[in-house]
C-alpha cells in the first residue's frame, strides 16, 4: 500500500512560493595578513591606546621574536612599517634601538595634497575649504570663552602689531599665518587640525610660488579685523564672530584668487 501524501486539486492551483533571488555579488579575493602586519597592528593598538606612551622604548627585538613567535625578518619588517608610519623612531647604529612616537597630521596632510592634485583640484577649491574650516573653528573657541585661548590670541597680534611697527612686513605675515593656525589648533579637534595641516601647505606653496613670500592681502584688512575677532571670541559671542571671521577669509580668499587664478590646479611637485 502506497502511504507517499498526493497532491490535491486544491493544491495543485495553489501557485508555488518562490524566494527572492539574491542580487548576485562578485566575490573579493581574499587575502591573508602576513604576520609583519598582524605585529605592526598589534604594536600601533598599543600605542593608539596610550598603553605605549611617546618617548617608551620597545622591546628588545629578541623579546618580541619571542613574544610573537616570530623570525627576525618579520619583526624588523614590522618595525619598518610603523617607522613609516611614524609610530616609531629608530636610531641605527646604535642598542637604543626604536622609541615609541606619535604620527604628525603634516604626512598624511602631504598624501592627501597629492590625491589632491591628482584629482584636478583647483587652488579655488583649496581656499573655499579654509574659508569653511576656521570660521567654524571661531564659533567653537567662542562658544568655550576659554581665558588662555583668548590669552594666547592676544599675545600673537601683539608679536604681529610690534612686527609691522617695526616695518618687518615679512615677519608679521609670518605672524598673521601663524595666527590663523593657532585658531584651529586651539580648538582641540583633530579633524579640524587634520583639515587644517592639509590645506596650510598647499596655500603656503602658492604664495611663494605666485607672489613671493609677501604679499600682504590680510594687511588691506589691518589688524583690527583680528583683534575685533579676539574681543568677539572674548564676549562668546559665537554666531557673530563666526559671520566676522566668514566675511574676513572670503575677502582675503577673493584677493588672492583673483590675482593667483581660480582654475590653477594645486601643484605640490618640486
Amino acid at each position: 500500500m502506497d502511504h507517499r501524501p498526493t497532491l490535491t486539486a486544491a493544491r495543485l492551483k495553489r501557485p508555488a512560493k518562490t524566494r527572492p533571488q539574491a542580487a548576485e555579488v562578485a566575490p573579493r579575493p581574499f587575502r591573508a595578513p602576513k604576520i609583519a602586519e598582524l605585529v605592526a597592528d598589534h604594536i600601533r593598538k598599543l600605542i593608539i591606546r596610550g598603553e605605549l606612551k611617546p618617548g617608551d622604548r620597545l622591546e628588545p627585538e629578541a623579546r618580541l621574536i619571542e613574544r610573537f613567535a616570530t623570525s627576525r625578518a618579520t619583526i624588523r619588517e614590522a618595525v619598518l612599517m610603523l617607522e613609516a608610519e611614524q609610530f616609531l623612531v629608530v636610531q641605527r647604529g646604535s642598542r637604543q634601538g626604536a622609541r615609541v612616537c606619535l604620527p604628525s597630521p603634516d604626512n598624511p596632510a602631504r598624501h592627501a595634497g597629492f590625491v589632491l592634485q591628482a584629482e584636478g583640484a583647483t587652488i579655488g577649491d583649496i581656499y573655499h575649504v579654509r574659508a569653511a574650516v576656521e570660521p567654524y573653528a571661531v564659533w567653537l573657541l567662542a562658544r568655550q570663552r576659554s581665558p588662555e585661548v583668548v590669552a594666547r590670541l592676544r599675545a600673537e597680534l601683539d608679536v604681529a602689531e610690534s612686527l609691522q611697527q617695526a616695518g618687518r612686513e615679512i615677519e608679521m605675515q609670518e605672524a598673521l599665518a601663524q595666527f590663523h593656525l593657532t585658531l584651529v589648533d586651539l580648538t582641540g579637534s583633530a579633524s579640524l587640525k587634520l583639515m587644517s595641516a592639509m590645506i596650510r601647505d598647499i596655500i603656503a606653496r602658492h604664495r611663494e610660488r605666485v607672489f613671493g613670500v609677501a604679499q600682504p592681502h590680510d594687511a588691506c584688512w589691518g589688524l583690527k579685523s583680528f583683534w575685533k575677532l579676539v574681543n568677539l571670541i572674548e564676549r562668546g559671542e559665537a554666531q557673530r564672530a563666526e559671520a566676522h571671521w566668514r566675511l574676513h577669509i572670503q575677502t582675503t580668499v577673493e584677493g588672492w584668487i583673483r590675482d593667483g587664478g581660480d582654475e590653477s590646479v594645486v601643484d605640490l611637485l618640486d
